[in-house]
């Protein structure tokens, strides 16, 4: 939840699209993770977010010019991992064992 906190905070000075991007990630995993008592849900979604690293460091003005284009690689190559790699598969994962789970007595005491 932290990371909603800061992208709410970085919103009064980086503008709306933060405060709402935090916004909805709050919202998000109060529902999953206090709600729904379910986290496993939201580390997707979480591990998805490691490519935003490099995202904010392409802002960086003190990096030399080759520093700046190995991080803007890097970016696209943790993008490209995270978002298109290993986020499906991720919640392809969750998505066929929760299917296949779904008629047991623990999932139904979860999620119930």
């Amino acid at each position: 939840m932290g990371y909603a906190v800061i992208d709410l905070l970085e919103g009064a000075t980086l503008g709306i699209d933060f405060a709402l991007h935090g916004c909805f990630t709050l919202l998000v995993m109060i529902f999953y993770v206090s709600i729904m008592k379910a986290p496993q849900i939201v580390t997707p979604y979480i591990i998805m977010e490691i490519s935003t690293i490099n995202l904010a460091l392409v802002r960086a003005d003190f990096f030399p010019k080759m520093v700046s284009l190995i991080n803007q690689a890097l970016f696209a190559f943790f993008f490209f991992l995270f978002r298109i790699v290993i986020f499906p598969m991720l919640y392809y994962q969750l998505v066929t064992i929760m299917y296949r789970e779904r008629m047991t007595d623990t999932f139904q005491s979860c999620f119930s």
